[in-house]
């Protein structure tokens, strides 16, 4: 099974599903749904996970430090962490920033395109 890690394609999980576990870390923590690439199967992840141990965050750790920089400037606080990485409520804050991005610029481009 190959995870489709894009965050265009991460999709917050229904109330009702919250305590799943992780597909990565095995723990009950999965707050996220990422498609699979073959088949109509979804992969469950944690916040954390999602931001360090998944290809999309190991292929983009200045991205996922710029972004918490900004947000622990904008709430004017530092963010929950565990040494150098971002735990709890504030990950999901730093993922959900991170696919709401990513699903407006795709937006954006298509509608560029459609324009073109």
């Amino acid at each position: 099974m190959r995870v489709v890690f894009d965050p265009r394609m991460g999709r917050p999980l229904p109330t009702g599903l919250t305590g799943v576990c992780c597909g990565l870390c095995d723990r009950p923590l999965a707050r996220w749904e990422f498609p699979v690439e073959e088949g109509d199967g979804r992969f469950f992840s944690c916040a954390p996970c999602f931001l360090y141990a998944s290809l999309w965050g190991k292929d983009n750790p200045e991205e996922v430090a710029r972004l918490a920089a900004h947000v622990e400037s904008s709430l004017g606080r530092p963010l929950q962490r565990q040494g150098d990485r971002v735990v709890g409520e504030d990950a999901d804050r730093l993922v959900y920033g991170i696919v709401m991005a990513a699903g407006a610029v795709a937006l954006l481009r298509r509608r560029k395109a459609a324009d073109a």
